[in-house]
């Protein structure tokens, strides 16, 4: 198989993480790198000495040659050149969260529809080998139904982050992925939020999805926690799902509607039966990175669409403007994406 001539733009902490998984991928070539500090350049092309630095991400959309695109760019930044990649017909991956806002992200919609463009979403939880096996138990159990998702993401206040909230870059991982296992949008919204660390821009969110059926997804993000956490947990018909995203593990836990004991000689419980269910231990950038190149040599659809990725950003949006609202349910506006 030829590699595949790739080049990155934006070389801060996911661009570094890029760059160091593609170095590693045989059916890639490293031959374009861009970034505006000096220091960064430098110590990209260590790593990939043969690729030509530029400090002007547009330039490094017109090289001779490139076959497919990674922006890893700040995303104030990402529309201009998803727009710029789009017409040049180079196939792309674009980090979460897609575009700045719901009116950013319906334009990349309708210009990459139009032009049939490649573009995938750098939704990589998508990949995490936990949420894979959940996705394989989920859909090998017909008749289960989804009762809640909860979802917990939190950190201490990252230096990376310039022009974002926690609403747009940590919630957002979790917005994507309670859609895909309901395997549908939310109707509505409810959330609150605000700011304890910086000004400007909120640190800490919590939001209420429900969706169609009865099933809700509880969703936190955080940037006042002393240390990372990411946890996952679906609750079916069935027994419990707990995933931890960071251990890459998951267990699920099943009532035994024929055991029950006595707690403290008072109220009747069902014990439950916990299993672990064993995830390959894979690294979820490599494996988003090979679904990428897939797509772009044309053997596969584009693992998380762009119009997942502007239904991220959309649901995103509602959950600011119920914060904003004082916590007043809103009915997102997904029928945007199928009308452009």
């Amino acid at each position: 198989m030829a590699r595949m001539k790739v080049g990155l733009i934006g070389l801060g902490v996911m661009g570094r993480n890029h760059l160091r998984v593609l170095a590693t991928l045989p059916d890639a070539e490293i031959v374009a790198i861009s970034d505006p500090v000096d220091a960064a350049r430098d110590a990209a092309l260590a790593v990939a000495p043969a690729a030509t630095a530029y400090t002007d991400a547009a330039e490094l959309l017109n090289h001779p040659g490139l076959e497919a695109a990674i922006i890893a760019a700040p995303t104030r930044f990402h529309a201009a050149l998803v727009i710029r990649a789009i017409e040049r017909k180079i196939p792309i991956l674009v980090e979460k969260p897609l575009a700045a806002d719901s009116a950013e992200a319906l334009n990349l919609v309708a210009r990459a529809t139009a032009a049939g463009a490649i573009v995938q979403v750098g939704h990589v939880e998508r990949f995490n080998p936990a949420v894979t096996r959940l996705f394989e138990q989920l859909r090998g159990s017909a008749g289960e139904a989804l009762y809640a998702i909860e979802a917990m993401r939190e950190s201490p206040l990252p230096e990376r982050i310039s022009d974002v909230g926690v609403v747009r870059d940590l919630m957002v991982h979790d917005i994507d992925l309670a859609c895909a296992i309901a395997g549908s949008s939310p109707l509505s919204v409810t959330a609150v939020a605000g700011s304890r660390l910086i000004e400007g821009r909120e640190d800490f969110a919590e939001a209420l999805f429900t969706f169609a059926g009865g099933a809700v997804a509880r969703i936190r993000a955080s940037w006042l926690a002393p240390a990372k956490r990411r946890q996952l947990l679906v609750t079916t018909s069935a027994g419990a799902y707990d995933v931890s995203l960071l251990q890459r593990t998951v267990s699920f836990t099943s009532a035994d509607p024929n055991s029950s004991a006595m707690l403290d000689g008072f109220a009747p419980v069902q014990p439950g039966r916990t299993a672990d269910l064993p995830a390959a231990r894979q690294e979820p950038l490599a494996l988003e990175l090979s679904a990428f190149l897939a797509a772009a040599r044309g053997e596969a659809k584009p693992a998380v669409s762009i119009h997942d990725g502007a239904r991220a950003v959309i649901l995103a949006d509602a959950v600011l403007e119920s914060a904003r609202g004082g916590g007043v349910p809103v009915r997102p506006n997904l029928e945007a994406i199928a009308a452009v």
